[in-house]
């Protein structure tokens, strides 16, 4: 099936809710994991700290490839460019991982984590930046 510039995602982005969840399963479930195992035991929680970098970088790369890490599946979304409605392939995935950087930077709270809230396109600073968006699964392809 053939991708159309733009047509995949004219009105389909993903709201919010549904991006925080997939943020929440691919990244912060994690890191939470690895903190508490830390107060256990330091060495220990540095082990799965770094694992968790490590699955974090393997998922933004198969979210970047497919379209869909394990939270946006659990989520209902899928990650794609703005331009040709295809995925964006691994390595910017990986990029975008850490592009997303950027979106924490601001101040605190994180603006650019909420900037979708009020965004026409619902789109995070990395995502302006790497012209990709975030839509709904059973967006047209």
């Amino acid at each position: 099936m053939g991708y159309g510039a733009g047509a995949a995602v004219a009105g389909n982005y993903a709201d919010w809710p549904k991006r925080a969840l997939s943020g929440l399963v691919d990244y912060v479930a994690l890191y939470a994991v690895a903190l508490l195992i830390g107060r256990v035991s330091n060495g220990l929680g540095f082990l799965v700290w770094l694992a968790s970098i490590a699955w974090a970088i393997y998922n933004s790369y198969l979210g970047g490839q497919t379209g869909q890490s394990y939270g946006k599946k659990i989520a209902g979304t899928r990650l794609i460019s703005e331009a040709t409605g295809a995925p964006i392939g691994g390595g910017l995935g990986i990029g975008r991982y850490f592009v997303h950087i950027l979106d924490a930077i601001p101040c605190i709270p994180p603006v650019g984590f909420l900037w979708p809230l009020w965004d026409s396109k619902r789109q995070t600073f990395a995502d302006k930046i790497l012209k990709t968006v975030v839509v709904t699964a059973d967006a047209p392809r």
